[in-house]
């Protein structure tokens, strides 16, 4: 027999191989397939049970008893020895570090380690001065714009109170202060020590339009407040 009489021979047993085959690999790629989508089902349902986990510890972690704080962040820290902490996790952590009662941010400061210490620091000083600075500076700007003879009176309550609330600030969170802002801290505190003296002289005079200390040679620092606020505008943007 010629070689080409063969093909057809050839062809045949081929098209039989191929059938073979591909009914041997059908039931393969099943398997394949079906180990791949239970695997897949399983990584869902542990990544659910995770989520659910870590939501329950948030609940715990909001909690007004310390103790019970103190516990759910022990918790994270087990969590995170096996599973990534989500980025939301962290700065819920962070921000307790920076902000929460002193043994509860000891315990995360434990848990992010010190590679987080300057975003704790970061933190404190937006959260706890910063950030209710500018809230006064606000204030008080929004006094000076709305004042008139009507609600002279009003307006002056509201820069007093806002005032002091800075000062105060500035003086029990001076550890607070970047180096560099010392010198504009000092300046407002003694605008606001000149301020409040003479809010005190005057109070009691009904007919006094406005307290003013900038004849006495103690104008409103605005460079100082506007470094403050570009250090704010800052740690908000990062």
């Amino acid at each position: 027999m010629s070689e080409s009489s063969s093909l057809p021979d050839r062809w045949l047993k081929a098209e039989i191989v191929g059938k073979i085959s591909a009914g041997l690999l059908i039931p393969i790629v099943i398997l394949i397939a079906g180990a791949w989508f239970t695997r897949q089902q399983e990584e869902v349902a542990d990544a659910r049970r995770n989520s659910d986990r870590v939501a329950q510890l948030l609940t715990h972690l909001a909690s007004e008893e310390p103790q019970e704080r103190i516990l759910a962040i022990q918790a994270l820290s087990y969590h995170q020895a096996i599973h990534d902490m989500p980025p939301e996790i962290v700065e819920s952590l962070v921000t307790t570090a920076a902000t929460d009662d002193v043994n509860v941010a000891a315990a995360a400061i434990t848990v992010l380690g010190t590679e987080k210490q300057p975003e704790i620091e970061r933190q404190r000083l937006l959260l706890e001065l910063l950030g209710p600075m500018m809230i006064h500076f606000d204030r008080t700007r929004s006094s000076f714009e709305v004042w008139s003879g009507r609600t002279t009176f009003l307006a002056t309550g509201v820069i007093h109170d806002s005032n002091k609330a800075v000062r105060s600030l500035l003086i029990n969170k001076a550890e607070l202060i970047p180096q560099d802002l010392v010198m504009d801290a000092i300046a407002l505190v003694e605008h606001y020590d000149a301020w409040l003296l003479e809010y005190k002289r005057v109070q009691r005079e009904q007919d006094t339009p406005y307290v003013f200390v900038g004849p006495q040679g103690f104008p409103f620092p605005k460079d100082s407040e506007k470094r403050f606020r570009e250090r704010y505008d800052q740690l908000v943007q990062r």
